[in-house]
């Protein structure tokens, strides 16, 4: 039933469901998939190069996707390995946190009361009343090198070592939970995710931090996908989301990015908006581990765009309804076959 009238112009509208096909329940009409153009593609590839423009040899990367590509998926392999980690990385997190301020709080009092007896030794004995050890209830001697800014000096450098390894530790706990063997279901499952029978290209991209330190059998895993040619390793200390997305977006219209990355992060806050959404949209897998299975179960887009459209030849509007995920509005002016 038509939920409202507009009688000045002569619309109804009328709430509507669209299948998965994309196929309005009202109009019977197919809803398009607003497709990226090469042109905004290219400008989108300039836009990652200019913010890749410090890292270094990226421009050397950007020739060898020419060079080897296209690819059918490019896999964000750090997202697929920390898949399901979300809470204990927020608990390594809290902790590392918990000791910044811990050992912040020690610098501040001078790195000597927080030590205690049990935890200082040496430590605990070498500042008292601003002398130092050998120097005690006494100004320092001349054969004393010593003086009581340097016994402060001791503690505090203590503090911040302490600080590092801290941070170093949560560091490694977190690479711990790092599961190669996702990322490995994932290429496998994506190599042969389409019908026809014809294995698809696939690249992985993963942060040069994840293939070093790990076990014999993540290090087995790493060197198969060496000799397969399936693997790029981005060097340290540069963003990684820059080096996949670039090989999805230079791969052309037929290439798709398997992750489960939003990419709301600041960096892809400066592209052309309307673009690279519509990229989004339609070229990102959405992927999924359940706890009874090892293997993923992964969500390609949408055959049709979630955004208002018209159809010429009929004049009939979609338009994806702001209140409900899935309900669209059907703007119908004058008789449509099936309308009432």
């Amino acid at each position: 039933p038509c939920c409202a009238t507009l009688p000045t112009w002569g619309w109804r509208v009328f709430p509507a469901q669209v299948d998965h096909t994309g196929r309005c329940s009202v109009s019977g009409l197919q809803l398009r998939r607003e497709a990226v153009d090469a042109a905004e593609r290219s400008q989108l590839c300039s836009s990652v190069e200019r913010l890749a423009s410090g890292a270094k040899d990226f421009a050397a990367f950007t020739r060898w996707v020419a060079q080897q590509g296209p690819w059918d998926f490019v896999l964000d392999g750090a997202n697929i390995g920390f898949f399901g980690q979300g809470k204990q990385l927020n608990l390594v997190r809290a902790q590392a946190k918990l000791q910044q301020r811990h050992g912040a709080k020690e610098r501040a009092e001078g790195g000597v009361a927080a030590e205690g007896p049990a935890g200082g030794g040496e430590l605990a004995e070498q500042s008292v009343g601003g002398a130092t050890k050998g120097c005690v209830g006494s100004a320092p001697s001349a054969a004393c090198t010593c003086s009581g800014a340097d016994s402060m000096a001791l503690p505090k450098q203590t503090g911040l070592a302490r600080e590092q390894a801290n941070r170093a530790r949560a560091e490694r706990d977190r690479e711990e939970m790092f599961d190669l063997s996702h990322v490995e279901a994932v290429l496998r499952t994506m190599q042969w995710a389409r019908p026809g029978g014809a294995a698809q290209r696939v690249l992985v991209v993963l942060h040069e931090k994840h293939t070093t330190g790990r076990s014999a059998a993540d290090e087995a895993l790493i060197q198969k996908w060496r000799a397969e040619g399936v693997l790029f390793t981005t060097p340290r200390k540069q963003n990684d989301d820059l080096y996949w997305l670039y090989a999805a977006l230079a791969s052309g219209d037929a290439c798709s990015v398997v992750s489960n990355d939003q990419m709301r992060d600041h960096c892809f806050g400066i592209f052309a908006p309307r673009a690279f959404v519509r990229w989004r949209e339609r070229h990102v897998v959405r992927f999924c581990f359940r706890e009874w299975s090892r293997q993923p179960t992964v969500e390609f887009p949408k055959p049709y765009s979630a955004t208002m459209q018209h159809d010429p030849e009929t004049g009939v509007w979609h338009v994806p309804s702001a209140e409900s995920s899935g309900t669209w509005l059907c703007l119908v002016r004058g008789e449509l076959d099936g309308t009432s």
